[in-house]
């Protein structure tokens, strides 16, 4: 934080200081992680898709619009970044190619965040699910389905959404 404010990379009122306005830090976040103007930038993303895909190329052949969904999915944690709280465009200086609606830090918006996050990640499943169809249709596979659904949406939910929205809260508030 110190450092970032002798570069000019910090961006007062915009960005918090541990301790202030309830922000704790990250400490408990590895280094490359900590520094976000390098791990929540498209460009990072990019840069980290590009040998996956190749990568997938090489092994499985994959097609192009294949490729262009993993480049999708991997730079869409900072677009959704960008409207959420904030992220870059470009790795580096924060100030440059910041974008921030902070959407997040608007309290009254809150309940309906929560709705629109769910539905950010059941529009796509359902897409997702549409496309597909059992190998076989006996019990046994519907129940193994219905099973591993339970499971997906018991890990997006639970441990995404109700972290943010039930456990943050309360965390600051008690």
């Amino acid at each position: 934080v110190d450092e970032w404010k002798r570069n000019g990379q910090w961006l007062p009122g915009g960005d918090f200081a541990p301790g202030q306005g309830g922000f704790g830090g990250f400490g408990a976040l590895f280094a490359a992680y900590v520094d976000l103007s390098y791990s929540h930038s498209v460009e990072f993303m990019v840069l980290v898709a590009i040998p996956i895909i190749l990568l997938m190329w090489a092994r499985y052949n994959i097609r192009a619009k294949y490729a262009l969904g993993m480049l999708l999915v991997c730079v869409s944690h900072p677009l959704l970044d960008m409207v959420f709280h904030d992220a870059n465009f470009m790795m580096g200086n924060r100030v440059k190619t910041r974008v921030s609606l902070n959407l997040w830090q608007i309290t009254w918006l809150g309940p309906l965040l929560f709705i629109v996050e769910v539905l950010m990640a059941y529009v796509p499943y359902r897409m997702w699910l549409r496309t597909k169809q059992p190998i076989n249709e006996d019990k046994n596979t519907e129940e193994e389905i219905a099973k591993w659904q339970g499971v997906f949406w018991q890990i997006a939910i639970t441990h995404n959404m109700a972290s943010w929205y039930i456990f943050s809260p309360a965390i600051q508030w008690a």
